[in-house]
């Protein structure tokens, strides 16, 4: 266990040990939650990996190279008509 200390800002600084552990990065982000009398910091990737595929889409999407297509086209003529 190592003591950390909050900064004038409420800022906290992770020991550089824990962070090469934890190959944690520069502007990485990481989710903070309070459990009972602790607080647990959880690199933001990993959350979105345990929820991927949790979420069933309503429709099976067929053809998206199609849908991105037709949304570009779109985009960039409601652009253009409106110089």
């Amino acid at each position: 266990m190592q003591t950390l200390t909050i900064s004038s800002k409420n800022q906290i600084t992770i020991p550089a040990a824990l962070s090469r552990l934890m190959k944690l990065k520069k502007g990485q982000t990481l989710l903070i939650k309070k459990r009972a009398e602790s607080l647990v910091l959880t690199p933001s990737e990993l959350v979105v990996r345990k929820l991927s595929g949790s979420i069933r889409p309503k429709k099976r999407i067929k053809d998206m190279d199609k849908i991105i297509i037709k949304a570009k086209k779109s985009h960039f003529l409601s652009k253009n008509h409106s110089k």
